[in-house]
């Protein structure tokens, strides 16, 4: 009954449409998504911000809104397809090992879910976290040089790794951000907020965690399978 279908829709059109759709999602999420360029200014004008200096590098104008939407934008538009050429249609591999095709459009999905959610700083975090299913030794230190202060200081005693791992204690004034829809968000939080599964900021280090640890394990898996 359904065979005729098999000549108009098949696995390959249907992996062209989850592409096309993560195309388009991309441009729609930069386009009508506000960065959290009011967060990243506070921190940056206090030189405070809680990223690493490889951060800052890869994460130009990341204190304005629609330029670094824009940046963002063309920047993973370039590397998930540059990715998408060499590790899904070249199928080049490294060591023998390839990219599974789950870890990287889930991976693209993942940027979307940063985008959408206004959380554009963590989009070069988790970039090229599929690429760790093959060469985890240079991926995931990638990830974390950025994620964490590191660089400003050869002792760690500096305001990025403070505002990072001890943050404020409460809300003051000199460290509430007022949104103009009359939001405050404090700055630099301490645990008790990033901590708190009823705020944003416990989930997106859940989904790096993930991003850390699931690649990790197919390359584990992979490398394996080899040995045998």
């Amino acid at each position: 009954m359904f065979g005729g279908l098999k000549g108009l829709w098949d696995e390959r059109d249907a992996e062209r449409g989850v592409l096309l759709g993560l195309i388009v999602g991309t441009v729609i999420a930069a386009l009508f998504t506000t960065s959290d360029y009011l967060a990243l200014n506070f921190d940056y004008l206090r030189g405070q911000n809680p990223y690493g200096v490889l951060w800052y590098v890869l994460n130009p104008q990341f204190w304005t809104d629609l330029p670094y939407r824009m940046y963002i934008m063309g920047t993973v538009l370039a590397q998930e397809l540059a990715m998408w050429y060499f590790w899904i249609v070249r199928g080049v591999s490294f060591r023998g090992l390839r990219v599974p095709k789950f870890l990287f459009y889930a991976g693209w999905l993942q940027v979307l879910i940063w985008m959408r959610g206004s959380v554009f700083q963590n989009v070069t975090v988790t970039l090229f976290a599929p690429l760790a299913s093959v060469c985890p030794e240079i991926v995931i230190p990638f990830m974390l040089l950025q994620k964490l202060p590191i660089g400003w200081s050869w002792n760690f005693s500096d305001a990025h790794v403070w505002c990072a791992f001890v943050g404020n204690s409460g809300f003051t004034d000199g460290d509430t951000i007022h949104f103009p829809n009359g939001q405050t968000l404090i700055s630099c939080p301490g645990g008790w907020l990033r901590w708190n599964p009823a705020y944003s900021w416990f989930w997106s280090y859940a989904m790096i965690s993930f991003w850390i640890v699931m690649p990790l394990l197919f390359y584990l898996k992979a490398r394996r399978k080899q040995k045998k």
